[in-house]
């Protein structure tokens, strides 16, 4: 089973991928470090690429989903940590086989504006997103078909390990073998 963690920047799906990490012992592979890793850079090393250019051309992010689910492939479960705005990154996820669900990190936009400029701040972080690409994000998001589970979690109203439990009730690794159409 693969977990894909995913929203627009600022969301929390990096922090509450890792407490589910934590919680079950799955591997966290996140998009932001892959890329980073691809390009020979370290974790919290900023690229200074602009959107669509350098790491962030398309073909660099076909790159970095593909290994991120490549390597994710290779666990009986795992998290994959990423925003999967478009629809071809979900094909490629959906086209492994490989049982899936997506957990839509949400929150309202002015937490998301205030979480990505402490972000920024504290400098601890591998996301290079600001709010430029957080709007850039939000404008060119494509919906979730309807044959794709998707499981919507709210982490500013509750607590990120009450989220953690939710998901942990909603979703069982085994509740399927294959994926579902």
């Amino acid at each position: 089973m693969i977990y894909a963690f995913c929203g627009l920047s600022g969301t929390g799906k990096s922090y509450l991928a890792h407490l589910f990490s934590e919680a079950t012992g799955y591997p966290h592979l996140q998009s932001d470090v892959i890329r980073k890793e691809l390009a020979g850079m370290g974790p919290l090393e900023q690229s200074a690429s602009h959107p669509g250019s350098n790491i962030y051309t398309p073909a660099f992010s076909r790159q970095t989903y593909t290994t991120m689910i490549q390597r994710a492939l290779e666990h009986p479960h795992a998290i994959v940590d990423a925003t999967f705005t478009c629809q071809w990154q979900r094909n490629l996820l959906a086209g492994t086989g490989a049982p899936h669900w997506y957990i839509l990190c949400q929150a309202p936009e002015e937490v998301i504006r205030q979480r990505i400029i402490q972000r920024q701040q504290r400098a601890d972080n591998p996301s290079e997103a600001d709010l430029d690409i957080y709007l850039l994000q939000k404008k060119s998001f494509e919906p979730f078909a309807s044959h794709e589970r998707v499981l919507r979690i709210d982490t500013y109203t509750q607590s990120p390990w009450k989220a953690v439990n939710d998901i942990l009730q909603s979703i069982s690794p085994e509740d399927d073998q294959k994926q579902h159409p």
